[in-house]
C-alpha cells in the first residue's frame, strides 16, 4: 500500500520539476495548445508516529558516607586571619589591595583583583584587618601602592602553610 502511494507522489514532484517557488501558478504544455493544465493535488503526508525515547537511568544520590578525602582536609570552609599593618611611609595616600589569584612571570607579579579580600585606603600609623577567607585559599598577597604617578606596588605575601593565622607588614 506505501508503494501505491509513493509511486505516483514521486512522479508527479519528478513531472512538475519539484513543485517551485509557489508564485508561478502557470504550467507549460508542450504541445503547444496555449491550455494551462489544472495544478496536480499532493497527497497527504504519510503520518509517522513521534519517536519513543528511552528514559535515562536515574543514579542513586551519594551519600556523605561515600565521601573520601584528604586526611589534612577538615571541612571547615574558611579561616579568619589578623592582617596588622604599621604605615611609616612619608605619602599622605597609601592604598592596600589584598588577592589570593596571583602568579609571577619573569619576576612581575600578575594579580587578579577579582580575587581580593581586602581593597582599603591605609591610615597613617598602625592598623588591624580581620580576614575571612575560603578553606582554600593557601596563599595571599598584599600590594601596598602609594597614591602617586608612576608609583609601583610593594608586594608582601602570606602562606597558610607558614604564617598561620597572622600576618603582620610593615610598610616603609
Amino acid at each position: 500500500m506505501k508503494h501505491l502511494l509513493l509511486i505516483p507522489a514521486i512522479a508527479m514532484l519528478v513531472a512538475c520539476g519539484g513543485g517551485g517557488s509557489g508564485s508561478d501558478t502557470s504550467v507549460s504544455s508542450s504541445s503547444g495548445n496555449g491550455q494551462s493544465a489544472p495544478p496536480a493535488s499532493t497527497p497527504p503526508p504519510a503520518s509517522t508516529p513521534p519517536p519513543t525515547t528511552t528514559p535515562e537511568p536515574v543514579e542513586e544520590p551519594e551519600e556523605t558516607g561515600d565521601i573520601i578525602s584528604d586526611e589534612k582536609f577538615d571541612f571547615i570552609g574558611k579561616n579568619n586571619l589578623t592582617l596588622s599593618l604599621d604605615n611609616n611611609a612619608d605619602a599622605s595616600r597609601v592604598y592596600l589591595n589584598v588577592c589570593n589569584n596571583f602568579s609571577t612571570v619573569n619576576g612581575v607579579v600578575k594579580v587578579d583583583y577579582t580575587t581580593c579580600q581586602l581593597r582599603t585606603t591605609l591610615p597613617a600609623g598602625a592598623a588591624e584587618y580581620q580576614l575571612t577567607i575560603g578553606g582554600d585559599v593557601e596563599r595571599l598577597v598584599a600590594q601596598v601602592w602609594v597614591v602617586e604617578a608612576g608609583a609601583v606596588p610593594k608586594n608582601y605575601y602570606w602562606s597558610a602553610a607558614n604564617d598561620g593565622a597572622d600576618w603582620s607588614i610593615e610598610v616603609n
